[in-house]
């Protein structure tokens, strides 16, 4: 059971949904009718979940607070509306809201997206916690590591490989893999299609730096994949050495 906090503007539905989150086991920490107080609330009481209707009193939509919610606090938000416009559940989406209820709601569907909810939650924060473990770890290693997807794309690049290309991440990410790590021998990043790339070692070669200078590396390059050996990407792997 968890601690949740009703946005909910409409009296009458406020407190009706109040009684059966409680018969449902779970606290209700407070309600509020506009998104100041939604606000206010959440800070003082840090709810686990927000059942949050899209149109609220105040200066805010819903979707503005659950962005906030999340962003701020980590305090993730149901939508419940009346509401099911393509437009405004594209905003909606955006503040990865843990499930959607449109009233009138009924209590088995609201029990079940919440019971779901908190699963997706704690999933997502397991999720976010892995990455950055993996990020920080791969971000202070010595050799530079860049990671591409299939279009050659820049995912990602390690403070050593921002050091050795001269590319900061935010620019380099998003970047053709051939822009950002350049071999004087005429290979790249990207050198064979990704359905046929294994592991390809290259000692020796020279990087071409942005600024134009040319580095010693050693180099590899393998695939990235996932399930069932599905193809994801690339990885680049390299470090500066002395010249043969």
């Amino acid at each position: 059971m968890g601690r949740i906090l009703i946005v909910e503007d409409e009296g009458v539905t406020a407190l009706a949904l109040s009684r059966v989150l409680a018969d449902l086991g779970h606290e209700v920490v407070g309600s509020a009718a506009s998104g100041e107080d939604a606000l206010a609330l959440a800070r003082k009481h840090r709810p686990d979940l927000v059942v949050m209707d899209l149109q609220i009193e105040g200066t805010m939509d819903g979707i503005e607070v659950a962005q906030i919610l999340i962003d701020q606090m980590d305090i993730p938000s149901i939508y419940l509306t009346a509401y099911s416009d393509t437009a405004s559940l594209e905003r909606a989406r955006q503040t990865r809201p843990l499930g959607y209820l449109v009233k009138p709601f009924d209590i088995p569907t609201l029990k079940t997206s919440i019971e779901v909810g908190f699963v997706k939650h704690k999933h997502y924060a397991e999720l976010y916690e892995r990455e950055q473990w993996f990020t920080r770890t791969l971000r202070m290693v010595h050799d530079g590591v860049i990671t591409t997807d299939l279009a050659g794309k820049v995912q990602y690049i390690n403070l050593a490989a921002e050091q050795l290309t001269e590319w900061p991440s935010e620019e380099a990410v998003g970047t053709d893999v051939d822009e950002v790590f350049v071999q004087s021998s005429g290979a790249s990043g990207s050198g064979e299609q990704p359905e046929t790339i294994h592991t390809i070692n290259s000692s020796f070669e020279y990087l071409i730096t942005r600024s134009g200078y040319e580095v010693p590396i050693e180099s590899s390059m393998v695939p990235i994949r996932g399930k069932n050996q599905r193809l994801l990407g690339m990885a680049i792997v390299f470090r500066e050495t002395r010249e043969k």
